[in-house]
C-alpha cells in the first residue's frame, strides 16, 4: 500500500500536480511552527478558517507542484475568493490538503465500528 497519491491543486487558475511525501509534510510543520498541519486542520470547522496558516500550506503544495508563487499571494487570493465570492474557493483547497494527510483509498473503505466494552448493566450480569 502506497501511503501517498498524486494530488492536484488549483491556484488562480492553473493546475500543478505533486505527490506529496513525508519529508513534505514535515516541511510545512516546521514552517507552521509551534502550530502543526494537524493542528491548523482540527480547528476548522466551516467558522474558524486560520487562512494566514492556510496560505503558507497552500503555497507549499503550489511550489511543490512546480509553481511560483508565495503565501502573501495566497492570502490575497483567499481574501478576494472571501470578499468576492463567498470562500467557495477554499473548500476545493481544503480538500487538497485532505488528501495529503489521507492515506489513498481511506475514504473507500468502511471502517468496522469498535467493539464495545465497559460494564455491563445488573439485568445483563449472570
Amino acid at each position: 500500500m502506497s501511503v501517498f497519491r498524486e494530488v492536484r491543486i488549483e491556484l488562480d487558475g492553473q493546475e500543478y500536480w505533486f505527490t506529496p511525501s513525508n519529508k513534505f509534510l514535515r516541511r510545512i510543520d516546521a514552517g507552521l511552527a509551534p502550530q502543526t498541519l494537524l493542528g491548523v486542520v482540527g480547528t476548522m470547522d466551516g467558522k474558524n478558517v486560520p487562512l494566514p496558516a492556510l496560505a503558507y500550506i497552500i503555497s507549499e503544495m503550489v511550489q511543490e507542484g512546480g509553481g511560483n508563487v508565495d503565501e502573501d499571494d495566497v492570502l490575497a487570493s483567499l481574501y478576494d475568493d472571501l470578499t468576492n465570492n463567498g470562500g467557495n474557493g477554499i473548500g476545493p483547497l481544503v480538500q487538497c490538503i485532505g488528501d495529503c494527510i489521507t492515506p489513498p483509498g481511506a475514504a473507500e473503505k468502511n471502517l468496522p465500528a469498535p467493539a464495545q466494552t465497559g460494564v455491563k448493566k445488573k439485568s445483563q450480569r449472570k
